[in-house]
């Protein structure tokens, strides 16, 4: 996937996120997203965009995924979510944890 031009790559992105945002399982789909954003740079801000929205779905696990990335994009969302009062306090908890770490 990530040897495909980028246009291909971000029209997987953008399918991912949409189903993200229907479905309560995303752990699958965060991984994905996770994969493309290490491996593409230009589409970390999109991926962290998209995961920000769908923030109500994500999991615990999700989020020390995101959290442990090397990402800046990516670690600049898990301090959004590690603050964000309106989801998952669970969730909230595992991004805090997960940047006191660091």
């Amino acid at each position: 996937m990530t040897a495909r031009p980028v246009t291909e790559q971000q029209a997987v992105v953008e399918a991912l996120l949409e189903r993200g945002r229907r479905e309560q399982e995303s752990e699958p789909l965060v991984e994905s997203l996770l994969y493309i954003a290490k491996a593409t740079e230009d589409l970390r801000r999109r991926i962290a965009d998209g995961l920000w929205d769908m923030r109500h779905n994500l999991t615990p696990g999700s989020a020390l995924d995101i959290a442990d990335s090397d990402s800046e994009e990516l670690r600049d969302l898990a301090a959004r979510l590690a603050g964000a009062t309106d989801i998952d306090p669970m969730v909230q908890e595992a991004a805090k944890v997960e940047q006191e770490g660091r």
